[in-house]
């Protein structure tokens, strides 16, 4: 509520034209801990012109996503060449006031990566493969892995507007959400045209036990190996000497 009330202080004309988009996130810091199931957060704000429609877009840390499929070779299917590709939003979240290929330009929506359709498009692979490959097949395949995941959400539902200028939307955040920062936009369309946009930061960050074993696994993979190997070991010893001496 606090921020809110800062944000209509801020809408309030001063002389110079408002802001044509003001707005802000709940929890612009998410801490993910040991026992961390998920989240929600909520972005919130207004548009200067009334009436105005709103697209907001939740854009995860960018990551190198490798594809393999499955070819039959001699009787056997085995995997094939892995086509990878890079910047791959680690979460995508999508919401506006109208479905966006209404209030956009085919050409606008590729241009802001606004849509599954636009951010398919976008994927570009690192490198190709020797093996001819159907590129938008398999950028429809890493499209799929991601919503497999519940790393794509995309809400049905539209964004309601208080008074044709207040706008607030949630996103869940699963419990694998990636670590890293985060970019949340919003648009300010009318008339087929965006009159403003901003960018909020957000960040995902570990901290606490899950952050030094985070830290651990990246810095010393094999002494990280090791120690899960042991632990795997003693386990199922103790497991073993329960049992038998039941």
């Amino acid at each position: 509520m606090r921020r809110l009330l800062i944000l209509l202080l801020l809408w309030l004309p001063t002389g110079a034209r408002a802001q044509a988009v003001l707005a802000d996130v709940t929890h612009p810091l998410v801490a993910i801990t040991t026992g961390f199931s998920g989240t929600e957060i909520t972005v919130f704000g207004m548009v200067d012109e009334y009436n105005s429609d709103v697209i907001v877009m939740l854009r995860g840390p960018g990551q190198t996503l490798g594809l393999r499929r499955k070819e039959r070779n001699f009787g056997l299917w085995l995997n094939g060449a892995e086509q990878r590709f890079t910047q791959v939003p680690g979460f995508y979240g999508l919401a506006a006031s109208k479905p966006v290929t209404s209030l956009l330009s085919l050409e606008d929506l590729n241009q802001n990566r606004i849509g599954l359709t636009a951010l398919q498009n976008s994927l570009e692979p690192v490198r190709a493969t020797d093996a001819p490959r159907d590129l938008d097949s398999d950028r429809a395949a890493v499209i799929g892995e991601l919503a497999k995941r519940g790393l794509i959400v995309q809400k049905n539902e539209p964004i309601r507007l208080l008074g044709g200028r207040l706008f607030k939307v949630s996103f869940a955040l699963p419990s694998n959400v990636p670590v890293g920062p985060f970019q949340v936009t919003v648009f300010a369309v009318k008339d087929r045209q965006v009159i403003g946009a901003l960018t909020t930061p957000l960040i995902t960050s570990q901290i606490g036990l899950a952050a030094d074993v985070h830290d651990w696994a990246y810095s010393l993979p094999w002494a990280y190996a090791l120690a899960s190997l042991g632990l795997a070991v003693l386990m199922g010893g103790l497991g073993f000497w329960a049992f038998r001496n039941r």
